[in-house]
């Protein structure tokens, strides 16, 4: 973080965070990712950069412009929208936004909508240090789901997964295997 006379500035290297920013012309705020830039002007936004290197910015009120390696002149983001950043950089166009579901994880809610199981474990993995999810011997992409779940109950997942026909589930303490079934 920074914080100059001419300047405020955050640096995101991972992770999520909502931003609450007051408007102050001669002190302007972004939010840096490796590939994406997020200039506030007296806004509610957040900004998630995710393990493949994609960024998705939802903004809660005012007005955001994002620029990224391959739009460096910048697009405006309002409230309501979202805006979702390529790991290339590349800025895809802006679309309304499911505004409670983006910040749903303050609230330590888990929203996914056609989101591959890697990612999905991925994110319970951030929650949960007491029981960690593990897949073995699954494709990625293979498996996408849909579901509002409570971060902090990994198990919860797996006893859905539990129904699927070519998945196995093996709950060893502290852990969760998740394996494709051979053909």
């Amino acid at each position: 973080m920074s914080l100059r006379d001419n300047l405020r500035e955050v640096e995101l290297l991972r992770g999520e965070a909502l931003f609450k920013v007051a408007h102050e012309a001669k002190r302007p705020f972004r939010v840096r990712t490796a590939l994406v830039t997020v200039l506030a002007v007296g806004t509610e936004f957040n900004v998630k950069r995710r393990p493949d290197g994609e960024t998705l910015v939802s903004v809660v009120e005012g007005r955001v412009k994002i620029s990224s390696l391959h739009n460096k002149a910048g697009e405006d983001v309002d409230a309501g929208e979202a805006a979702r950043i390529l790991p290339q950089g590349i800025l895809e166009p802006k679309g309304k936004a499911e505004i409670s579901n983006a910040i749903a994880w303050r609230e330590r809610r888990l929203v996914f909508e056609g989101t591959p199981l890697e990612d999905i474990v991925y994110e319970f993995n951030r929650y949960s240090s007491r029981v960690r999810l593990k897949l073995l011997d699954i494709a990625p992409n293979s498996h996408r789901y849909n579901g509002i779940f409570n971060a902090a109950d990994p198990a919860s997942l797996a006893d859905i997964l539990d129904r699927e026909p070519d998945l196995t589930i093996e709950r060893r303490p502290g852990e969760i295997v998740i394996k494709g079934r051979p053909d």
